[in-house]
């Protein structure tokens, strides 16, 4: 396996799989609602760039996980995953039951992309290499439709960073919000 790291942050290092064409997300530590936010703007990021279509998401390494952050996956983020074009998520469990649980509140009601859920990465590799199967969700839509997801994927990220400066800017971290919403909008 052929890998390129992309971006190293706090709670997840994103990697693009040269060879498979596909994002591996290797989550780590204790995860917030807020690490868990600010990690998925930037693999959102990395989505639109790379125009990948399959994701495999490892939580091997994550140790907890706050209540709140799959509910937060469920409604806010997985629904826009789909937008960015990814199809298919090998989503590898961590070995903690509470993260677990996270997991599968976050999953519960999402029908596109199309998640399979693994105890172990091998197992994940090779389902994803192989899975070719569709969604009914998933079926091409119309270019100017998929034009309209993109922008609406684009605006959501947009708002979701200046959400995401607003709380570190109340926290009282020193961040010039211009610069990195400027910064943002540019990766666009």
């Amino acid at each position: 396996m052929s890998i390129e790291l992309l971006l190293e942050a706090s709670a997840v290092s994103i990697f693009y799989d040269n060879q498979n064409r596909w994002l591996y997300l290797d989550w780590c530590g204790d995860l917030t609602l807020s690490s868990v936010q600010e990690s998925c703007l930037q693999i959102a990021s990395c989505f639109l760039s790379r125009n990948c279509t399959r994701i495999l998401n490892d939580n091997t390494n994550v140790t907890s996980i706050t209540p709140d952050v799959g509910s937060w996956l469920a409604s806010e983020y997985l629904p826009h995953v789909q937008l960015a074009g990814v199809e298919y998520v090998a989503w590898v469990y961590s070995s903690g039951v509470e993260v677990q649980c996270c997991a599968d509140i976050a999953l519960f009601n999402v029908t596109s992309p199309v998640v399979a859920m693994f105890g172990d990465v091998a197992s994940a590799y090779s389902w994803l290499s192989a899975v070719k199967f569709k969604s009914p969700v998933m079926m091409k839509p119309p270019v100017n439709l998929v034009y309209r997801n993109q922008q609406e994927l684009k605006n959501h990220v947009a708002s979701l960073s200046n959400v995401y400066l607003h709380q570190v800017s109340d926290m009282g971290r020193a961040m010039s919000s211009s610069v990195v919403s400027h910064s943002l909008l540019q990766m666009f």
